[in-house]
């Protein structure tokens, strides 16, 4: 698409680029940030907990879950 031809649909149709920003770019652009923020908050707690628990709380932790879950798959298999 050249620019002479993207100026003539845009002439005709000047409600166009008005949907085309409100319609897909702003939904697009608010996940992202909605997405970014949600990573970065799952980064900082990661980061805290960290800090706060050593690392053999957290296996142990890990084991618990993982045994429990293993448990309950058994229970549903049966």
């Amino acid at each position: 698409m050249n620019h002479e031809t993207l100026t003539l649909l845009l002439d005709k149709n000047p409600g166009l680029l008005n949907i085309l920003l409100t319609g897909v770019m702003l939904p697009i652009g608010i996940l992202w940030l909605t997405n970014r923020y949600n990573r970065k908050m799952r980064e900082s707690e990661m980061t805290i907990d960290m800090r706060t628990h050593s690392k053999e709380d957290l296996r142990a932790q890990k084991k618990m879950v993982y045994a429990s879950l293993s448990k309950i798959l058994f229970d549903i298999q049966e």
